[in-house]
């Protein structure tokens, strides 16, 4: 993720906010040429989030304290930039005595909320407000650091389909014609020599040579086979898709079970009680902390089961809904579909089982030597069960969403997310539990993933009002930050 750019304020903007601005822009957050590599530094722990996101969260952040100061109103940060926050907080001493009074040249007072159902309506209108205030002076806001206000459904950006993605279906179009060249050139060699006789009449070798050659063939036409039944149903590229279908998407109902337990540690909602690996004996405890609508839900049926596999069973059963939504979509595959797919996929290894069986007879027939052919069998049936035993889930469709989703966050092209932690919902839905490795809650990762060696860094959450991103109050910041502040003094 590159450096933000420095934003141009409108050409009406007061000369006092401008000049305002510009002391921000040149502040390094504290004295000397490598405090702000070390502000950047401690808002990556406070946050959780990469040093690159974190460097990017510090720009955000020096937007918020010009907001701050000119909006005329309170005004609402959302979940990272309010880490930032708390992370220049701490520093009394370079905030309260040379940030405020020689940058801002007010004071900033940060103002946790109470946690009430009066605070969370009150936050989550200031939040709205405080995008608004964005927007006019300096655009859209990064959904990487603001995400959507309670009441929007966000969704992941569009897919994009690149050169190399379209381009995969004709790959496996030119193996397939590849293979029925090469057979039928094999064939017409072998048949001018052994010909005018079927192919299971002739001596073994040459026969086997083809057999070879065919085994090829139908693992392609099997493989393309599979494929058109995937693709059979098409999907728009603008398909609406959270955070939590994407995670379904990605890894079934194991990985939604993951990311909701996940977030509910992150957002200290619940906390895991284990020996370092010990899967049997770790257990959850719930706490007081509100979580938003999203992860109510998640919330109750970990309270119902205490002992952590008892709770990811049950949010693996909870999460079969999903499924139902993806096939709707055509991003994923409904039972007749998959079964067709992989009954059409076995199709050509199983005619090439059955001459193989054909070949097999005439030999016992004839008293020939077929330990080779008994062999080159065991390989096709291998196949065969493979193409029969797994069942294809995605469609073609949800595959290319699922790659483009992957590369935009990879890109550093982050989505809103509908829970607390917002920068943590999407990468667990896209690759799972590794993602904790360098958060607090690497312990998590290591009971799914023992082999994974998480090291955790240091956090702290606040109990703040929230105001976006579908938080409610008394999460911990979660969805939009803390209550606030009430401009300069």
């Amino acid at each position: 993720m590159t450096r933000t750019p420095t934003p141009l304020l409108p050409a009406s903007v007061d000369p006092d906010h401008a000049a305002l601005w510009q002391r921000l822009q040149a502040d390094g957050f504290g004295e000397g040429e490598t405090a702000l590599a070390a502000f950047e530094r401690r808002v990556a722990e406070e946050a959780g989030v990469s040093p690159a996101l974190a460097t990017h969260l510090v720009e955000e952040y020096r937007r918020f304290c010009f907001l701050a100061c000119v909006a005329g109103e309170e005004i609402t940060p959302s979940p990272l930039v309010d880490q930032a926050w708390h992370a220049h907080l701490t520093d009394t001493r370079e905030y309260w005595q040379r940030f405020c009074p020689q940058i801002l040249r007010r004071t900033l007072h940060h103002h946790p909320g109470r946690g009430d159902p009066a605070d969370a309506a009150r936050f989550q209108a200031q939040y709205a407000a405080t995008l608004a205030q964005y927007r006019y002076y300096f655009g859209e806001p990064p959904a990487a650091c603001w995400p959507a206000p309670a009441g929007t459904r966000p969704s992941v950006p569009a897919p994009r389909l690149t050169g190399a993605r379209r381009s995969a279906p004709t790959r496996r179009g030119v193996a397939l014609w590849g293979w029925m060249l090469g057979v039928a050139l094999l064939f017409a060699v072998l048949w001018q020599r052994h010909g005018p006789l079927s192919p299971l009449h002739w001596p073994g070798p040459p026969f086997l040579l083809l057999f070879l050659a065919c085994i090829g063939l139908a693992w392609s036409l099997g493989a393309r086979l599979r494929l058109v039944v995937r693709g059979l149903r098409r999907a728009a590229l603008d398909t609406p898709l959270d955070v939590t279908e994407l995670a379904y998407l990605a890894g079934g109902s194991e990985r939604v079970a993951d990311q909701q337990l996940a977030l509910l540690l992150a957002a200290g909602a619940v906390r895991l009680q284990a020996e370092p690996h010990v899967r049997r004996q770790a257990r959850l405890q719930s706490t007081t902390v509100a979580v938003p609508p999203a992860l109510q839900r998640a919330l109750a049926i970990v309270r119902a089961h205490p002992q952590l596999q008892q709770a990811l069973a049950a949010l693996q059963r909870d999460a079969a809904p999903l499924r139902r939504a993806l096939v709707a979509k055509g991003l994923w595959l409904g039972h007749g579909q998959a079964l067709c797919a992989r009954l059409l996929g076995a199709a050509p290894l199983l005619a090439l089982w059955t001459l193989g069986v054909m070949k097999l007879r005439i030999g016992l027939q004839l008293q020939r030597p077929i330990g080779f052919l008994v062999a080159v069998m065991v390989v096709v049936s291998v196949v065969a069960l493979g193409f029969l035993l797994t069942p294809p889930r995605r469609s073609v469709a949800g595959d290319a969403l699922l790659a483009d989703r992957e590369a935009a966050w990879r890109d550093g092209v982050a989505a809103p997310s509908l829970a607390p932690g917002s920068h943590l919902a999407l990468p667990l839905a896209l690759a799972g539990t590794s993602v904790l490795m360098t958060t607090p809650w690497a312990d998590y990762h290591a009971l799914r993933a023992p082999a994974a060696n998480g090291r955790g860094g240091s956090c702290s959450t606040s109990n703040c009002g929230g105001g976006g991103g579908n938080s409610d109050g008394g999460s911990s910041c979660g969805g939009g930050g803390c209550g606030g502040c009430g401009g300069g003094d």
